[in-house]
């Protein structure tokens, strides 16, 4: 279905600073607008009209001064600022208004039908206006510049309107990126947390509501991090706790004789003893790594390096240039390291390519195993969820392969997909943001 305003959507701003000057620019532009309108049609157009009125007047007032022959018609039309010629009558029978009109003609036109009763023809021209009236015997010829007719004051306004429109857009500018910034660095620092990166120079500032969801989210980021230090100190008494036991049963059964069967319960000891390293590990999550910045491309290499084998073949695709990130090298390849080692426990080969997009890096890992079935791929991302059901670590493994894999992406910001490979193994893509 077509959205009717999708259109009109697309063209809008889509940043916080564009919107908020647009929402200021929109009214202003609309208020300057409406006063030149105002100007125009009220104020302008009745100056305009006196000053025609105040011309046509003039000449009137000439040209009764030529029929009484009287001498001061010369100085009277210097001292009101026209430039008149004389014609004979033959003259003005020859005379045709000119097609050029302008937007002030039509108040000249105007006056000089109300104020002059002889015969007169008015001929216009871009700088200059003539007004020929036929006065007894002879023709007058009235010139003056257009610029007479227009108002002086027209481009002081258009001047001060558009000059005053800009200073105070500036100014708003400048105020809404003040105001915009606050907002700014609360996303940076939420995108740097979402990373896993530490914010230490994030302070709240800015209006009181900006401040007041950069407090909320500081106080988010403290009851985060407790509870992850929590969890994983809590895990490392269990850890203690656990290991205590296992080592005295361990001895015991070393101590004990020879002639009874104690291999199944030494095998159980050792798969406790290897679940509990593996779920340590998972909630660890590598957390107190420092993040650095690394070449995704030359770590992708590293791991794959680590798994070629007579038996196993990876092949590695990557881009000639380094592929530069913020993250905890360690862990990352740890990712990979498990991510390799379950394509090599149920495939021949795989294939890892690397990709960079505008927004974020791109890992594709393929093999030619037996894959997972769709309906299972949610599932085996959860701590302890094997696909084989028998309690065989070599057969399915303790089950916290692909939980730490999704937990390390996390961890960085990115996510995990898993799903059916071109190659008709299992296909993982990994997107980690730049």
């Amino acid at each position: 279905m077509i959205q009717p305003f999708g259109f009109i959507k697309s063209l809008m701003p889509k940043t916080l600073l564009k919107r908020s000057v647009m929402i200021i620019v929109i009214p202003l532009v609309l208020v300057q607008l409406t006063s030149v309108y105002v100007f125009l049609e009220r104020h302008l157009d009745t100056i305009t009209r006196n000053i025609a009125t105040n011309i046509a007047s003039s000449i009137d007032l000439i040209t009764h001064l030529h029929k009484r022959n009287s001498p001061t018609i010369k100085t009277a039309g210097i001292k009101l600022g026209f430039h008149i010629r004389r014609y004979p009558k033959s003259f003005f029978k020859s005379l045709k208004p000119s097609a050029y009109h302008a937007w002030e003609d039509k108040f000249l036109v105007r006056a000089l039908r109300q104020s002059i009763k002889d015969p007169y023809v008015l001929v216009s021209s871009e700088a200059y206006l003539r007004v020929y009236v036929l006065v007894k015997d002879e023709t007058l010829a009235f010139t003056f510049a257009r610029k007479r007719l227009m108002s002086r004051t027209t481009p002081l306004v258009f001047f001060w309107a558009i000059g005053a429109s800009i200073f105070f857009l500036i100014i708003a500018i400048l105020f809404m990126r003040n105001q915009v910034r606050p907002i700014k660095q609360l996303a940076e620092a939420s995108e740097r947390f979402g990373k896993g990166l530490d914010i230490t120079y994030f302070k709240p500032y800015g209006a009181s509501e900006v401040r007041q969801a950069a407090i909320a989210f500081r106080r988010m980021q403290e009851r985060i991090k407790r509870q992850v230090e929590q969890r994983t100190e809590m895990l490392a008494g269990i850890s203690h706790d656990l290991r205590t036991p296992l080592t005295r049963m361990k001895l015991a059964l070393a101590m004990m004789p020879k002639t009874l069967d104690v291999e199944p319960l030494k095998q159980d000891i050792l798969h406790m003893e290897s679940m509990i390293n593996e779920y340590l590990a998972f909630v660890r999550g590598d957390q107190q790594e420092v993040p650095q910045k690394l070449d995704m491309g030359l770590l992708i290499k590293q791991s794959a390096a680590q798994f070629e084998n007579n038996s196993f073949h990876v092949d590695v695709m990557v881009p000639s240039t380094p592929t530069m990130i913020i993250g905890r090298p360690q862990a990352l390849k740890r990712a990979l390291e498990n991510l390799l080692s379950n394509a090599q426990s149920f495939a021949q080969e795989a294939w890892i390519i690397l990709e960079k997009t505008s927004k974020d890096i791109q890992i594709i890992l393929d093999d030619n195993g037996p894959g997972i079935p769709e309906e299972f791929t949610d599932d085996v991302l959860k701590p302890f969820f094997r696909l084989e059901s028998s309690r065989n670590e070599s057969t399915g493994g303790i089950g916290l392969g692909l939980s730490i894999v999704a937990d390390i992406v996390h961890g960085h910001g990115g996510r995990l997909h898993l799903g059916k490979s071109p190659q008709g193994g299992l296909r993982a893509l990994i997107e980690l943001p730049k």
